[in-house]
C-alpha cells in the first residue's frame, strides 16, 4: 500500500536526520516529506540541505539558497569539451577519436632549452587530434555522466567503443539509443530505470575583448557558434521485471531564457548558457499519486493522494526573501515546513541560518559575486573583486611553484591583488544554525572553519566554508507536563566533533591545490576561480564526543593527494608543452610537472575516503572495543580511458593526457573487531575474513 508519511513519523524523522559526515564534517540534513511505495517499488521523498555555508556565486536550490528536492532521479552529464554526440566532431560521433586519443602517447621529454623533433612530433599530434590549429573542431575528453535515482547511484564515461564504463563498478547494464535521447540502467534486481525527459541547454562562447589573446581559448572556440545539447535526462520510469510494478515521473517545464555567464572549470572559457529547465511535477504509483507546486522555481508544495480512499497529505514550505545593497538580485531563504493531514495542519518546523535575518541586508555581494575567499566563499574584505595575489616560486616544482599562499621562509615574487584569505567569521555564511521542532525543542548546530595540513609545506592552514563543531538536542519539555516551549539545560543532547590527529595537529587533507593562476609563456596569469579538481577537504581523523557516554573515533583512509604522483593505480595528470622546431617560442618560466596548466583532471581514485576503523572508548577515556577494515581491489573487465586537456597560447600547447580508470571496486576483505574483558586490559578479539573473490561473478577477479 502507499506509505505518506504521518506527521509523528515526520516529526522523529527531523530529529534522526541531523548527521555528521564523519569524512568531510559537513552536516547532513535530510527532511522526510513522504514517499510512494507498492510491492517491490519504493519512492521516499525529501528535501535536504546541503550541510555547509553558501558560496558568494551560489545560486537557489529547488527549495532556496541551499536546500535540494529528492524525489526522482537523473543521468546528469558534466561535459567535457564538447558533448560526446555532437555532430561528428564528439568524443564518440567523430569516427575513430576516441582511440586516437586514448592511443596518444606524449614523447618529449622535460628539457625545454630547445624545440627538439619529440616536441615537434607531440605538437603535430595534438593538432591532429584538435581537427584545427587555431579553432579546434574535434573533441579530446570524454564526458562524465553521474546516475541518481531511487536505489540507484554510479558513475561512468562512455569508451571508444561506445560502451558506458563504470568508474566504480556495480552489477548494472546500461544502454541508449544512437540519438543520445535517453538511457535505460537494468539491475542485478530487475529494476528497469528509463531516464528519457530531456534537459538541454544553449552554449555559446563569449569574447572577451579585456582578455586579450586569453580570448582564444579551446572552450570559446568550441562554441563559437551557439551548441544546444543535452546535460540532463530525467527518470521517467521505473519497472519491476519482478512483480510488472510501474512508477511514472513527469515533468513541466519551466521560462527559458534564464541565462549563465561563468568562467568553465575547464580553465579560461568564458560561456554563457541558457537552460530549458525541467522541474518534476507528479509521481504515479498504482492508486497513488505525488503532485508538485512550483513558484518562482521553487518547491512550494507536496500533495499525496491515494484514489481509492480519497486519503491526502500535503507538505508545505514557506520562503523569505533576501534582500542586498546596491541592487543585488532577490534570493530565498527557506523558513518553514509544515505538514497538513486531510486538512488538519500541524506547526511548523522553523530554520535559522548564521548571519541571516530575512528581510534585512546581507553580506555577499551577488551583483558581481565577489568577496570571495580562495575556496569561493565570502570573505568579506572591503575592495575584493576576486582578483587574487599570487607567489611565484621559479625554482619550485610542480603545483609549488605557483600559489595563493607563501611558502614559509621564501623567496618568491609576489604578484599583487587583493585580500582572498579564508575569514573564519564570514565564511560560515548561511550555514543551517537552528531548526526549531514543532512538539517543542530544538536541534543547534555550531560550526568551525574547515582546515588542514599543506602537505608541500607541512603548514596549517584555514580551509574554505565550515564543519560541524557540535550539535545540541533539545526535545522540549513536553513529556514533562510542560509547555512546548520550556527547555531543560539538562536533557540536552550535546554532541561533539574534532578532527585532529594524535599529535592535536589538524586531520585535513586538501585533495587538490589552490590553483587562481597559471604560467604561459608571457608570464603568469590569473584565475578568479579555482580552476581544474576541485580542492576539497577530507579528514583523515574525527572523533565523536557524547558527554557521558565516551567517545567514538573514525580512521580514514584518503592516498593520492596533493603532492603526490603515484599512489597504487593512482596517479597525478602530468602536463607538458609542445612547441614547433622551426618557430621555437622562449619558454619563460614554463616547466612541464604535475599539478600545472592546463590543470587536466588526475585519475579517480576508488581507494580513498575508505573507513578503515572505528574506535569506542568509554567516559573514563579507556578503549573498550575497536573494529578494523582491510580492503581489496576487485576487477570486472578493468579498463584505463584517457582524455587529453589542452590550451593553444602564443604558438605553444599546454596538455595534460589524463587517465580514467573503470571496472574497478574496493570491498571489505577482512574484519577484526577487539572488545575489552571486564579487566579492560585484555581484548578478546574476532576476525571475519570475506571472500572477496565471490562477491563478482564467475569469471571476474
Amino acid at each position: 500500500m502507499a506509505k505518506t508519511i504521518s506527521f509523528l513519523l515526520f516529526v522523529v524523522g527531523i530529529s534522526q536526520a541531523q548527521q555528521v559526515d564523519m569524512l568531510t564534517g559537513r552536516l547532513q540534513m535530510s527532511l522526510p516529506v513522504g514517499g510512494l511505495q507498492a510491492n517491490d517499488i519504493s519512492i521516499p521523498i525529501s528535501i535536504y540541505n546541503h550541510g555547509g555555508s553558501l558560496q558568494v556565486a551560489e545560486g537557489d536550490g529547488d527549495c532556496g539558497l541551499g536546500w535540494g528536492l529528492s524525489a526522482s532521479g537523473s543521468v546528469t552529464r558534466r561535459v567535457m569539451g564538447l558533448p560526446d554526440e555532437y555532430s561528428n566532431k564528439g568524443w564518440l560521433s567523430c569516427s575513430g577519436q576516441a582511440t586516437a586519443v586514448i592511443n596518444f602517447s606524449p614523447t618529449a621529454d622535460d628539457n625545454l632549452t630547445n624545440c627538439d623533433t619529440n616536441e615537434q612530433t607531440d605538437y603535430n599530434a595534438i593538432k591532429a587530434l584538435a581537427g584545427n590549429e587555431f579553432y579546434p573542431t574535434k573533441d579530446t575528453e570524454p564526458d562524465f555522466f553521474s546516475v541518481s535515482a531511487p536505489g540507484l547511484s554510479l558513475q561512468f564515461v562512455l569508451g571508444a567503443d561506445g560502451q558506458p564504463k563504470l568508474l566504480t563498478y556495480q552489477d548494472v547494464k546500461i544502454e541508449y539509443p544512437a540519438l543520445f535521447n535517453s538511457f535505460t540502467i537494468t539491475t542485478s534486481q530487475g529494476m528497469i530505470y528509463l531516464f528519457s525527459s530531456v534537459e538541454s541547454v544553449d552554449r555559446t562562447g563569449v569574447t572577451d575583448t579585456t582578455a586579450g589573446f586569453l580570448q582564444l581559448n579551446t572552450g570559446t572556440r568550441y562554441y563559437k557558434n551557439q551548441i544546444t545539447f543535452p546535460v540532463r535526462w530525467h527518470l521517467t520510469k521505473i519497472t519491476s521485471q519482478a512483480t510488472g510494478t510501474e512508477a511514472t515521473f513527469n515533468y513541466q517545464s519551466l521560462p527559458e531564457g534564464r541565462s549563465q555567464s561563468f568562467v568553465s572549470s575547464d580553465s579560461l572559457s568564458i560561456l554563457r548558457d541558457v537552460f530549458h529547465p525541467l522541474r518534476i511535477s507528479s509521481i504515479n504509483l498504482k492508486s497513488y499519486k505525488a503532485e508538485f507546486t512550483w513558484g518562482n522555481d521553487l518547491l512550494n508544495k507536496v500533495v499525496f493522494t491515494e484514489s481509492d480512499t480519497q486519503d491526502r497529505s500535503e507538505f508545505t514550505l514557506e520562503y523569505r526573501s533576501l534582500n542586498g545593497t546596491f541592487g543585488m538580485p532577490y534570493k530565498a531563504i527557506l523558513y518553514k515546513a509544515r505538514q497538513v493531514n486531510n486538512c488538519s495542519a500541524f506547526s511548523a518546523i522553523e530554520f535559522e541560518y548564521k548571519d541571516i535575518t530575512p528581510g534585512t541586508m546581507v553580506g555577499p555581494n551577488w551583483t558581481f559575486n565577489s568577496k570571495q575567499d580562495y575556496f569561493g566563499y565570502h570573505n568579506g574584505v572591503a575592495g575584493n573583486v576576486n582578483n587574487p595575489t599570487l607567489y611565484f616560486y621559479p625554482n619550485e616544482s610542480n603545483g609549488k611553484r605557483l600559489r595563493v599562499t607563501p611558502i614559509p621562509g621564501g623567496s618568491p615574487t609576489t604578484i599583487a591583488g587583493n585580500d582572498r584569505g579564508v575569514r573564519t567569521a564570514s565564511n560560515g555564511f548561511g550555514a543551517l544554525t537552528r531548526i526549531k521542532h514543532p512538539t517543542g525543542g530544538f536541534t543547534a548546530i555550531e560550526y568551525e572553519s574547515n582546515n588542514y595540513i599543506d602537505a608541500s609545506t607541512g603548514e596549517e592552514l584555514s580551509g574554505g566554508g565550515v564543519r560541524v563543531r557540535q550539535i545540541t538536542r533539545q526535545g522540549g519539555e513536553i513529556a514533562f507536563g510542560k509547555t512546548i516551549e520550556d527547555q531543560s539545560a539538562h536533557r540536552a543532547i550535546i554532541t561533539t566533533y574534532e578532527y585532529k590527529l594524535s599529535n592535536s595537529s589538524s586531520s585535513g587533507v586538501l585533495l587538490s591545490p589552490l590553483k587562481l593562476g597559471y604560467i604561459t609563456t608571457y608570464g603568469v596569469q590569473k584565475a578568479t576561480s579555482s580552476i581544474g579538481d576541485a580542492p576539497s577537504i577530507l579528514y583523515t581523523r574525527i572523533s565523536e564526543i557524547i558527554p557521558g557516554q565516551g567517545k567514538r573515533l573514525y580512521e580514514f583512509s584518503i592516498p593520492g593527494v596533493f603532492p603526490d604522483t603515484v599512489s597504487g593505480s593512482w596517479t597525478a595528470t602530468k602536463s607538458r608543452i609542445a612547441r614547433l622546431t622551426a618557430n621555437c617560442v622562449p619558454v619563460g618560466n614554463v616547466k612541464n610537472g604535475y599539478y600545472l596548466f592546463p590543470y587536466a583532471p588526475s585519475a579517480n581514485n576508488t581507494k580513498r575516503g575508505l573507513l578503515t576503523k572505528v574506535s569506542e572508548f568509554n567516559n573514563l577515556g579507556t578503549l573498550v572495543r575497536d573494529r578494523t577494515e582491510t580492503f581489496t581491489e576487485l576487477t570486472s573487465n578493468p579498463t584505463t580511458i584517457k582524455g587529453l586537456r589542452f590550451e593553444r597560447i602564443n604558438g605553444v600547447y599546454h596538455y595534460g593526457h589524463y587517465s580514467i580508470l573503470t571496472g574497478r571496486v574496493e570491498v571489505p576483505s577482512q574484519t577484526i573487531v577487539r572488545e575489552s574483558s571486564e579487566l579492560v586490559t585484555n581484548y578478546m578479539q574476532s576476525v571475519n575474513a570475506v571472500s572477496a573473490t565471490a562477491i563478482l561473478k564467475p569469471g571476474q577477479t
